[in-house]
């Protein structure tokens, strides 16, 4: 078997291992990435997740920066993003919205830029213990099969992959059921001026944080509502609402309504019947707004997303686990590496409904360093929807802004710990906090930002 050499490995080519790469790569050390797809930006760019959440606090307060935004910064510059706009759903402060396509290609330019190895169609299949460090990770892809060593791995695969074959306990969902997965597909041909009409008309059918007064200036048009319409239909979909985003065209909008209940990720057949029911859902909503909401009757489907859209899988045990209260009540802590700002937002594994719950009373809190080191492989971290926390937390560090800004952690870590000849668990946290520092990042929230 060929056998590769790197300063750090990262598995896992979302937007969580992208700034894991780049923040390694960018601190001096050599760094190869690990993609299962053809493409990078998992479920953002799979899974067109539309828009990214959320680089503020709820009060406006910027809380991700460094790679994050200058991820976002390239793609502003080639079109593939309006910027920071404000939520007009009124569930964050802010929303990001982006070209799924142009996101892929700008997170592959920046990896290129950054001189980082990466390889696609690539799933990492098998480890090579020694005692309790990983020493090498198999890999095939369709014609070959290969290990890489390195002394540091980084899991940003979303589903604790790695941590989970070195063999970290995990929990999953809530009382045995995780969170709803959803499939999002696009229509075109939108006419916005009658959904205006109807919301101002109705504002009592709509989620009760809408704000109504950014409706007609918003690039990116955020709807989550219909309450009555919905019901009216009787839909088989169990959901209460229909919630959509206008994308970068000034006609299209994402629908992010489907919901399969019941489902297990790590089961194929599960798989299956998820995917069906899904498509099946889909359709059922399409017929839905042509007939039931205004400004939809002449809309033209242009789509479902490549990847089902996944909200949880493993939650790797740490050694430390962010819990719900850690989230409501803001907390902070001494060896912090990364902020999320995005309320606790349960899609329920049972029911048609959703729960939310803000984030403190500045809106934000602290990730620590502990949440990113798992009990078993000292020199793996774990990064992403994966990270170590219960529930209801992760319920709101699973958005995009916020695993990013993990990612970015994850990798000034490893970089400090490849430099160090150390593993990750046995450093001083104050080098790393000072490493993401130079990689720009943030570890206290910077000025309110006003935003269109």
């Amino acid at each position: 078997m060929q056998s590769y050499e790197y300063d750090v490995v990262v598995i896992g080519g979302g937007v969580t291992g992208v700034c894991a790469a780049l923040a390694a790569s960018g601190s001096g050390v050599k760094t190869l990435l690990l993609e299962k797809n053809q493409y990078l930006g998992g479920m953002a760019t799979g899974g067109w997740v539309h828009s990214c959440l959320t680089f503020h606090s709820r009060l406006g307060y910027r809380i991700v920066d460094g790679i994050p935004q200058e991820i976002f910064d390239k793609l502003a510059a080639i079109g593939g993003t309006t910027g920071h706009v404000r939520d007009t759903v009124g569930v964050a402060y802010s929303v990001t919205p982006f070209d799924p396509d142009k996101y892929k290609f700008v997170l592959q330019s920046c990896l290129n830029d950054q001189g980082v190895d990466y390889l696609f169609d690539t799933f990492c299949t098998n480890l090579q213990m020694e005692g309790n460090r990983i020493k090498s990770v198999q890999c095939c892809s369709a014609h070959s099969r290969f290990e890489v060593k390195a002394p540091v791995f980084i899991d940003a695969t979303g589903d604790g992959h790695v941590a989970f074959m070195a063999g970290n306990d995990f929990e999953m969902g809530r009382d045995g059921y995780a969170m709803p997965a959803t499939l999002i597909f696009k229509v075109r041909n939108v006419n916005f001026k009658p959904i205006l009409r109807y919301m101002w008309k109705h504002m009592d059918d709509f989620h009760d944080e809408t704000r109504f007064d950014l409706l007609k200036s918003s690039p990116a048009l955020g709807v989550s509502g219909f309450f009555r319409l919905w019901k009216m239909a009787n839909l088989s979909v169990p959901r209460d609402r229909l919630l959509f985003y206008q994308t970068m065209h000034d006609d299209e909008v994402a629908i992010n309504s489907t919901r399969v209940q019941d489902f297990n990720p790590h089961d194929p057949q599960s798989w299956k019947k998820a995917l069906v029911n899904a498509r099946m859902q889909m359709y059922e909503i399409l017929d839905f707004i042509r007939e039931w909401i205004p400004g939809f009757g002449f809309c033209r489907f242009t789509g479902e997303a490549p990847q089902l859209g996944i909200r949880e899988v493993r939650r790797i045990i740490g050694r430390y686990m962010l819990s719900g209260e850690d989230v409501k009540l803001g907390r902070r802590f001494d060896d912090e590496i990364a902020f999320g700002g995005f309320p606790v937002d349960i899609h329920l594994p049972q029911g048609n409904g959703i729960e939310t719950q803000h984030t403190g009373d500045e809106g934000f809190y602290g990730i620590p360093f502990r949440c990113l080191q798992p009990l078993k492989g000292s020199n793996l971290l774990v990064a992403g929807k994966c990270f170590s926390s219960k529930f209801e937390a992760h319920a709101s560090a699973r958005v995009q802004a916020t695993v990013m800004a993990m990612g970015q952690a994850a990798g000034a870590a490893a970089s400090v710990a490849v430099k160090k000849k150390t593993d990750p668990g046995e450093l001083d946290v104050k080098d790393v906090r000072e490493q993401i520092l130079n990689l720009g990042g943030l570890l206290q929230p910077a000025g309110r930002e006003d935003l269109p």
